[in-house]
């Protein structure tokens, strides 16, 4: 039923790719199976110049931003995906083999990574995967991923996580695309090497956690925004980790921070409004004003009822604001900053000042004065 549009979306054809989907839609089709069927072409989707996996990535975090929605509004999800992924390169594909070779243990991928060598790479992850299971994959991927967190700026961790995550999901799915992926991933920025396991007990003391959390929202820009990004991917993969794998992580992504400090925008000097209806919303989120969307914010913060609508407002907004060509972090950043909407509600400070954090770097990405 889906063949049409993923072999239009691997060849790039934007413009058959969007009539396909419309076809679909409008015969009946549920937009979130249509979602699901994306999974083996989307992780073949390139960002040139940059060597990162972000449409894999962006494809796994908006089954967490879909999750705000409503069934009908779904469709609009739907339809920037398939417009992003058409639109963009893709990998040469790579079969998998007949045969997958013996493998002793994971140092065999470190080497085949360090040799650059993305087919023997894509073979020995799958092998890994066979003997020891997806667990073990994940832990080894993860830490590996770690040793890179400042000169990749997070992205190791980050896209690795929900690759991996978007994998264990999709059980029923062939996962040779994701290693794939993957493989050339690692070959690409050369991820070859393990770094010693480090321990420094961030994860043991909430008010230590909570400080380099404050750090991580703080500025504005890419960098920024990328601490916050690094994080939520940390916390969302922290069931494949057993303690000290999860501390060691935090502690890699403490080094990132490097000596940033902490700028926090004082919740008492925000204004409080409640959220309207999203028409309303949307006009306010069209003047491209952080500070009008934070006194919606410290508002919803009252009640788990009112973050959901304003996560849902905020979604809405994106999408329905699409130009035909977001950067990926439009909504990876989108999903980041929601997670911490959830998770430091009681945190104003943090609140608003990562949803300052995240609101900067769209306006300052996309035009919407247009718009309306």
């Amino acid at each position: 039923m889906y063949t049409n549009l993923l072999n239009s979306i691997k060849h790039s054809s934007l413009n058959v790719a969007k009539n396909v989907l419309e076809s679909l839609l409008k015969e009946g089709a549920e937009p979130w199976v249509i979602h699901e069927a994306l999974f083996p072409v989307v992780q073949s989707v390139l960002n040139p110049p940059f060597i990162n996996p972000h449409l894999p990535k962006m494809y796994a975090i908006n089954r967490e931003l879909a999750g705000y929605l409503q069934p009908e509004d779904v469709s609009m999800l739907v339809r920037v995906e398939v417009e992003e992924y058409a639109r963009r390169e893709k990998l040469k594909p790579i079969a998998p083999p007949s045969l997958l070779p013996s493998l002793s243990d994971f140092k065999e991928v470190e080497n085949a990574i360090a040799a650059r060598d993305v087919l023997t790479t894509s073979e020995t992850l799958s092998a890994f995967l066979a003997k020891a299971g997806p667990l073990q994959l994940a832990k080894n991927l993860l830490i590996l991923g770690s040793g890179y967190l400042d000169q990749s700026l997070g992205h190791s961790i980050s896209c690795t996580a929900y690759l991996l995550i978007e994998m264990d999901i999709r059980k029923d799915e062939d996962p040779w695309p994701v290693l794939v992926s993957i493989a050339e991933y690692f070959c690409k920025g050369n991820f070859s090497q393990r770094p010693k396991m480090h321990y420094s007990a961030i994860s043991d003391y909430p008010e230590v956690y909570l400080i380099d959390v404050k750090r991580a929202v703080s500025g504005t820009g890419i960098a920024p925004l990328h601490h916050t990004i690094t994080l939520y991917a940390i916390e969302r993969s922290r069931h494949l980790l057993d303690h000290q794998e999860y501390d060691h992580v935090l502690t890699k992504w403490n080094k990132m921070l490097g000596d940033k400090g902490e700028d926090l925008i004082p919740s008492a000097e925000i204004a409080s409004q409640p959220i309207p209806e999203f028409d309303a919303f949307y006009q306010i989120f069209l003047e491209s004003s952080p500070t009008k969307i934070l006194a919606l914010a410290k508002k919803s913060l009252d009640s788990k009822e009112q973050r959901k609508r304003l996560a849902a407002h905020l979604i809405k907004a994106v999408l329905r604001s699409y130009n035909g060509y977001y950067n990926p972090h439009c909504l990876t950043g989108l999903g980041a900053t929601v997670w911490v909407m959830e998770r430091f509600n009681e945190h104003p400070d943090v609140v608003l000042t990562c949803l300052n954090q995240y609101l900067d770097f769209f306006f300052s990405n996309v035009e919407l004065s247009s718009k309306g």
